[in-house]
């Protein structure tokens, strides 16, 4: 067992430098994981063996001072995640509490023979789990003025009866569409006619199968705006592709609904030398061609940002990412907000609402964003335009805002976001 778990060790540590020029290797903590896992084979093996000679103490000794720790860490090493902490500490305890029973059995004390292994994983345990409460709170000290400034500014907003009334309002509207913050959302393939379907063909534009040339050649033939629900996207590229057109896409619907809605964009400002930007509402910026040239409108998000949240936070699930195309609409009052989210909704031969997150509710706590508010839809665009560009299925993200938060996010304060999360590492 020991030699596997070394053997996983060096694999783990191998496959982290060169697995970006070889995509074959598995991921590195899945490594580091087998080698665990084989331990535990070896492990159970050997109290197997021990029991069919009849030396029982041998046989609990393989199962629980080595198949039993290694089990627990081989689990928790699977995921990559902080689980492998909370994994080692487990492990490790086991390890010396385990040698201590065994100490008290024969010699009828617990420190007569101790586990250095064990010992040496707790110390470890307790080192990262410091370090990582230390990086925690200086991280979370680092915003305590943002979240103080957005906290004040949202018990002005709702200081008055009126207010708190288009608040409740809002929750209602959130309440009766039913899409809130735990609706199932991911991005997803197209389903494949080879898969099959099942029943009547239920959905908008689902007549026939469509496909490349190519693809039809190679047997791939798809159903236009069917999710195939046990097939999440996996490649960066795909998104990052889809993401490029849905972000045409979307912009055009964005233009509209803001119309509808007393929407705002920012504008770049005309002086050259001027570092804020003009908010003005999308009736004015429609009629002055020049001013349509200085909207401010969202780019796709950073790969290195994407990747960061990858490794961070989704364990490398691809079709967790769903803001690769964000964009937002900025409001005046919280009335105008909520008939921009109505307005989206009934959208239906456009977009598809997935689901909504509505951070503009008293029952939002708001040290999850440190004190900043919206209303954060994910879409999709589902127009003719994306079917036949092949985008329908892609998860876009549309934030609505008030500008007073969205003042509030200066690029300072952004920095300290970066720097916050980052020692957080999410």
């Amino acid at each position: 067992p020991h030699m596997t778990v070394v053997a996983g060790a060096f694999g783990y540590v191998f496959s982290g430098l060169v697995r970006s020029s070889s995509r074959w290797l598995p991921p590195s903590h899945l490594i580091l994981a087998s080698g665990y896992g084989i331990g535990v084979l070896f492990s159970t093996a050997a109290a197997v063996e021990a029991a069919s000679y009849g030396a029982f103490h041998l046989a609990w000794e393989a199962a629980w001072f080595r198949a039993v720790p290694l089990f627990v860490i081989a689990a928790t090493s699977a995921r990559q995640s902080p689980m492998f902490i909370y994994g080692l500490w487990l492990c490790s305890l086991l390890d010396v509490f385990i040698w201590a029973g065994l100490s008290s059995w024969y010699y009828h004390t617990p420190v007569k023979t101790v586990s250095t292994t064990g010992l040496l994983g707790v110390l470890l345990s307790a080192l990262i789990t410091g370090f990582r409460r230390r990086a925690l709170k200086k991280s979370n000290k680092m915003m305590e003025k943002d979240q103080a400034q957005y906290d004040m500014l949202w018990a002005s907003l709702t200081a008055s009866d009126d207010a708190k009334a288009c608040i409740y309002h809002l929750d209602k509207v959130v309440l009766m569409i039913g899409l809130d913050n735990s609706s199932y959302c991911f991005q997803h393939n197209r389903l494949r006619v080879q898969e099959g379907v099942s029943g009547s063909h239920n959905t908008m534009r689902l007549t026939k199968p469509s496909g490349s040339p190519l693809l039809l050649e190679l047997g791939f033939e798809f159903w236009p705006g069917r999710a195939d629900r046990m097939s999440r996207v996996d490649s960066l590229s795909q998104l990052y592709a889809a993401a490029a057109v849905a972000n045409i896409l979307i912009v055009e619907r964005l233009k509209i609904w803001a119309s509808k809605s007393n929407g705002i964009f920012k504008v770049a400002p005309l002086d050259p030398e001027g570092r804020e930007p003009e908010y003005v509402k999308w009736q004015d910026i429609d009629n002055d061609p020049s001013m349509r040239e200085r909207v401010l409108w969202a780019a796709v998000k950073r790969h290195g940002r994407a990747i960061e949240k990858l490794l961070r936070s989704y364990q490398q699930e691809h079709g967790r990412l769903l803001d690769i195309s964000r964009n937002n609409i900025i409001f005046n009052d919280i009335s105008d907000l909520t008939n921009c989210l109505g307005i989206i909704v009934t959208d239906s031969e456009n977009v598809r609402v997935e689901r909504i997150k509505n951070r503009m509710s008293f029952k939002y706590d708001s040290n999850e964003t440190h004190g900043y508010r919206d209303v954060c839809i994910n879409l999709s665009v589902v127009n003719a335009e994306s079917f036949a560009l092949g985008t329908e299925l892609h998860q876009c993200e549309i934030q609505l805002v008030l500008q007073e938060f969205d003042k509030l996010r200066t690029n300072e304060g952004h920095k300290r976001y970066v720097a916050w999360r980052n020692m957080k590492g999410v």
